[in-house]
């Protein structure tokens, strides 16, 4: 009886029907809560309960000039330079031509183990995470050359930047997210719009704004998978050298190089970043390569089999977490 109506196009007694439709379905939510809820961490509720309250509480605005400014701008850039890649349209489609374009830019082409001979390869499908990971660039020219190679019509940028302007028309800005959207915990994005990756440099975070007698911060938890992770699996070395403020990719590179690594050296240092913040989910030797190669550092498979099973003997306690 609803479907396909708004709110506007009810008469009064169906839309009192469909008042007491939506009041059962409370009703049994908040019955199917009162069973679930046995058990339940209170600090767990207390997160979910601010959650929704971002969303349904908004207070944050937005400043429309900066982002129908920004709109412009980044409409303009892209035209220019789909202006000049229509002429040259076969570069776009082209593996290593795309390959070039990208490396010019100053961007680490995405890599990937073909299934087809187990070599790797460039990974600019549209399955490919590290390639859709392009939408979202710093670079508006770059998230244009990846949304033309996808087929997409509008960047990310634009997008959100148009959902800004729909949003700041109706009044203060919700913060949808979804709790505990990975199996890790970690919120996730909603309603198409996700706050929490918006490009550091972009106008879009400017155009957020307080109400008065409020300021926005802007932050970052730094390390934060490593940091919990070690945590979690009761590895106290690891947290109390995190702790201590002790430089931990550091401790890494030396376990994996036999000598006292500074941040002086700076590729060994890398790698044990690298080792740190990827190898603590159970990555592999064959993945590890590939991530490495797209930061642009080349080992072989061997080399990174041993990296990762120097990781694994120096915190064993996160290995058996994974069990």
């Amino acid at each position: 009886m609803a479907k396909g109506l708004h709110r506007a196009d009810f008469p009064a007694d169906q839309l009192e029907q469909y008042g007491k439709y939506c009041c059962n379905d409370t009703a049994m939510t908040y019955a199917l809560f009162q069973k679930m809820r046995v058990g339940f961490p209170p600090i767990e509720l207390r997160l979910i309960d601010l959650t929704i309250r971002m969303f349904s509480e908004p207070v944050l605005q937005l400043d429309v000039g900066i982002l129908k400014y920004h709109l412009v701008t980044v409409k303009e850039k892209k035209a220019d330079l789909m202006s000049k890649m229509l002429i040259e349209k076969d570069q776009l489609m082209s593996n290593p031509q795309l390959a070039k374009i990208l490396e010019d830019l100053g961007v680490v082409v995405p890599m990937k183990i073909s299934p087809a001979n187990g070599k790797q390869t460039y990974a600019f499908a549209k399955t490919d995470e590290g390639f859709k990971a392009l939408l979202e660039h710093d670079n508006v020219i770059v998230q244009a050359i990846a949304a033309a190679r996808l087929g997409v019509k509008s960047t990310l940028e634009e997008t959100r930047t148009e959902r800004f302007i729909g949003i700041a028309s109706r009044g203060a800005m919700p913060v949808p997210l979804r709790y505990y959207a990975a199996h890790t915990g970690r919120w996730g994005g909603d309603d198409k719009l996700n706050l929490q990756n918006l490009p550091r440099n972009s106008p879009l975070k400017k155009a957020i704004i307080a109400p008065d007698g409020y300021v926005v911060l802007d932050s970052d938890s730094s390390q934060i998978e490593a940091r919990t992770l070690a945590w979690l699996a009761g590895q106290d070395d690891l947290v109390e050298a995190f702790d201590k403020g002790e430089d931990v990719y550091c401790i890494m590179a030396s376990a994996i190089y036999g000598f006292t690594v500074t941040k002086a050296n700076t590729r060994e240092r890398f790698v044990g970043k690298t080792t740190i913040l990827g190898a603590g989910y159970g990555m592999g030797a064959a993945k590890f390569q590939l991530q490495l190669k797209n930061f642009g550092v080349d080992v072989t498979l061997d080399e990174a089999k041993r990296i990762i099973d120097t990781y694994r003997a120096t915190y064993p306690k996160i290995v058996k977490l994974w069990a």
